[in-house]
Order: structure tokens, then sequence, then C-alpha cells
């Protein structure tokens, strides 16, 4: 099987980076398959690029190999990552996306040897390349780098109920604008035991306050909440931008109150 690389980062398709780099991956092995995850997501919107990784990396078959460069530059001596974790390999900015990206988990990770005298910047790519190429001939982790005994840790917003009140937070905004929130189908009919719920801070779009089974149960211009096919609550308005109408960010709370009879 030829083997995988995915690319995840924030260079945008607009410049010249990401060409260089798959250039760099293909010279080294020329067999390789490159997927393109996202390149969009500003080094601002760490949460938007670990969300879309998490989602994909799953779909893809084991041993598969994910170079990272989010918000790589987080410091003035970035350190980069190697790990596996669900059978998955990892190269990464040691910055807490490894944590986000495992659900609080520390994998055992190797910090990845760059040139001492030479600032990441001037040879980064250079570096995942050489990475994906020892993970391709299947080189042991320790072999390629130093184990790190503490890595930096920052875990993704959990959805969680209290008194009456699932609380939530907006995960993901697609490009349509649909706002894609941290409430799983799971926790959501746990809390609501069959009552009826305001989404607040909405509550006044009262034909939001359901849940539905599809987008085109409700009709065009109407707020719409279902659960999507990753089984979290989705907030869309059909045929427009939920995110500019309703003003959501990611990031943003998403509270459902249930009512008592």
């Amino acid at each position: 099987m030829q083997p995988i690389v995915t690319l995840t980062s924030n260079f945008s398709q607009r410049d010249f980076y990401i060409a260089k780099w798959k250039g760099l991956l293909l010279s080294d092995v020329p067999s390789v398959r490159i997927v393109d995850i996202s390149h969009q997501f500003l080094d601002d919107e760490l949460m938007l690029s670990v969300f879309a990784l998490k989602q994909s990396y799953i779909a893809f078959p084991p041993h598969t190999i994910h170079l990272v460069a989010c918000n790589l530059f987080y410091t003035t001596h970035p350190e980069l990552l190697v790990f596996e974790f669900n059978k998955h390999y990892f190269v990464m900015p040691n910055n807490g996306v490894a944590t986000m990206l495992t659900d609080g988990l520390s994998p055992e990770a190797f910090l990845v040897p760059t040139l001492p005298d030479t600032p990441i910047h001037r040879h980064y790519l250079q570096i995942y390349t050489q990475v994906a190429m020892h993970l391709i001939e299947k080189k042991a982790l320790n072999q390629i780098g130093t184990q790190l005994p503490v890595i930096t840790k920052k875990i993704l917003p959990q959805a969680h109920y209290s008194n009456n009140v699932l609380i939530g937070q907006v995960m993901y905004i697609d490009a349509y604008g649909n706002c894609v929130t941290n409430i799983s189908e799971e926790l959501y009919v746990q809390a609501c035991n069959g009552r009826a719920f305001k989404l607040m801070p909405k509550e006044s779009l009262s034909e939001g306050n359901t849940i539905s089974r599809t987008y085109m149960e409700i009709e065009s211009g109407k707020k719409i909440n279902f659960f999507n096919s990753l089984g979290l609550l989705q907030i869309s308005i059909v045929h427009s931008s939920a995110a500019k109408l309703l003003n959501y960010k990611c990031g943003s709370e998403v509270n459902i109150r249930f009512i008592n009879s």
C-alpha cells in the first residue's frame, strides 16, 4: 500500500508554502499519497483546525501520517512532537494541539531534533518532511526523537449538564455558516428526558426550539437544529448563514434550557 500523508496547516492556499511542502515530500518519497485536510484557518482559530483534523483523521487507514503545522510559531523556540495515537502517526507543534486532539490524554511523545544554530522557521518544512520519511521507513519513534516526559496540555471545551441546562459551545463553523456544537445526541437524550426546551440566548426564535430530523424539514430562511452526521447538534438557517445571522462565533456558548412541566 502506498504511504499516505495528510497536511493540516494555517498556511492558506493563496501562497506557495503548501506546494513547496508537497514538492519536498514527493521528492523524498515519489510514491506518497498526499491529502489536504485544511489550510484555511488562522493561528487564532486553532480550535477550528483541531476540530477538522479530529473529525477527519479517523477515516484514514491505520498508520497514516498526519503532519500538522497549526500555530507553529507559538513561541520564539517552538518544539515539534511526533507520536502515535489510535494507530495513526502525528507530527505537530508542542502547543497543546496534541491533547486537544486526544481529549486530554497525553500520548507518549518524542521531541523532534532541529538544527541548534538555525531558527526553525528557516527549515520547518524540511523537518516535517524528514520525519515523515522516517515514519514511512518504519523507524521507531525513539529513533526519530527524544521522549518528552511532559507536553503542553490544552483541552477542547466539553458540553455538560447542570440545573436543567445543557451547556455547550460552537466548535466549528463550516463554509455555509452552519454552526456545529459539542453537544452530542447521547448527552442531549440523557438530559432531555422528553421535556421541551429553549435554545438560549436565541429563545425569541421560537421556530428554533425543536430538534428536526433532517435539514429540509424547515422552510427556507428559518432556523433549524438537528444532529448531524457526527452525532453533534448543528444550528443552521436553511439556505443562509446561521453564524452571520445569529452572530455565532467559534467558542460561542450554546445553552439548552429544559422546561419542567
